[in-house]
């Protein structure tokens, strides 16, 4: 779900929801990506799948 979605259900503008995901450490993180070719990762953000 993006932030658009989220504004949109919350009755929030795009702009707040992407302020508070910052302010609150929630944004995404692409440092636990699996090395390429395992298929073992998220296909939308590309995070390590835990197993």
């Amino acid at each position: 779900m993006g932030y658009g979605a989220i504004a949109k259900e919350a009755g929030l503008t795009k702009d707040a929801v992407v302020a508070f995901y910052r302010r609150n450490g929630l944004t995404g993180n692409m440092t636990g990506k699996a090395p390429e070719g395992t298929g073992s990762r998220c296909k939308e953000c590309g995070t390590a799948l835990v197993s």
